[in-house]
C-alpha cells in the first residue's frame, strides 16, 4: 500500500506493505486503519512539532516525525483525523519504536510507533471512514490480486 505526500512540486511514495490493514499482526492488539492526516507532537524533550501518521489503531500508531524521538518518551498528541475545522482528536502516547524512513530526503526523517496510554475520545470511527475514503480516492494501492481476466479490480 502506498500514500502520497506532497513534497515542494514532486510527489513522495510511502511504501505501506507490512500488514493487513485490518488484521492486528503479533504486535498490536487492535485492528489498523491505513489513513495519512496530520497531527502534532508535544513531549517533554522535543519541541511541539507536526507530524504525519500513517496508519493507527485504537492501541496505538505510527507517525511520521522529522525530530527524532525516543522509545520511553511521553507524548501528547492532537490528531487532526475529521474534515478541516474540527476538534483534533487529543491523546497520551508513548514511544515504543524508532526507525529511519525511507526515503530519506523527505521532511519526515523518522518512523515513529506510539502506544496510545490515554484517549479523550474514540477516533476508531473517524480514522476507519477516513481509511476509506483514502483507499476509494486510490490513495493507497490495492490489497486486491490483480484479476485473471486482465481487467482491474480497483
Amino acid at each position: 500500500m502506498e500514500c502520497h505526500d506532497i513534497k515542494g512540486d514532486a510527489m513522495v511514495r510511502i511504501d505501506h506493505d507490512r500488514d493487513s490493514p485490518s488484521e492486528p499482526s503479533e504486535r498490536r492488539r487492535a485492528s489498523r486503519f491505513r489513513a495519512c492526516f496530520p497531527a502534532t507532537v508535544d513531549s517533554l524533550l522535543a519541541d511541539r512539532q507536526l507530524c504525519v501518521c500513517r496508519d493507527l489503531s485504537a492501541s496505538g500508531g505510527l507517525f511520521l516525525t522529522s525530530a527524532k524521538l525516543v522509545p520511553g518518551d511521553e507524548l501528547l498528541l492532537e490528531m487532526f483525523i475529521d474534515a478541516p475545522g474540527g476538534e483534533p482528536h487529543k491523546t497520551a502516547a508513548r514511544v515504543v519504536r524508532v526507525g529511519r524512513h525511507q526515503p530519506p530526503d523527505t521532511p519526515w526523517r523518522y518512523d515513529t510507533a506510539v502506544e496510545f496510554t490515554s484517549a479523550t475520545s474514540d477516533f476508531t470511527p473517524a480514522a476507519k471512514v477516513l481509511a476509506e475514503r483514502q483507499a476509494s480516492m486510490g490513495l493507497f494501492r490495492s490489497e486486491t490480486p490483480p484479476a485473471t481476466d486482465g481487467k482491474s479490480r480497483l
